[in-house]
């Protein structure tokens, strides 16, 4: 029990932490130069659902599209948005939710090729 719960907690906790360094450096960039906002929530939702799985990339997207809506998008520091920035904020969590679904099907291709090739080995071994 306590190494299942362990193991949730470093899936999930890689997300979060993927999307709180994506939302300092945009945070950094953003002040620096008007860059697009984006890219580097994008990279903590390949990295969380690469590392974690379907969950954890969905956590990723959902922490993403939140901390960009309260920091970035006009008027800043809340939750009220504009229909552009809705429509900018939906192309977001579509690329998020297609990087997530391709991690994820690679993942499972992936076991499925391991399993695959230990039934050819084993099979090889008998004769």
């Amino acid at each position: 029990m306590l190494k299942l719960t362990r193991f949730h907690l470093q899936r999930y906790g890689v997300a979060v932490i993927t999307v709180l360094l994506a939302l300092v450096l945009t945070r950094l960039l953003w002040s620096l130069q008007k860059l697009s906002l984006y890219p580097l929530f994008l990279a903590a939702v390949m990295v969380s659902s690469w590392y974690g799985g379907l969950g954890a990339g969905l956590l990723a997207i959902v922490l993403s599209a939140l901390a960009s809506i309260y920091f970035f998008i006009a008027p800043i520091h809340s939750l009220a948005v504009t229909i552009p920035s809705i429509v900018g904020l939906i192309q977001f969590v579509l690329v998020a939710l297609l990087i997530n679904s391709l991690n994820v099907a690679l993942r499972f291709a992936k076991k499925q090729a391991e399993v695959a090739l230990a039934k050819l080995r084993s099979s090889c071994q008998k004769v």
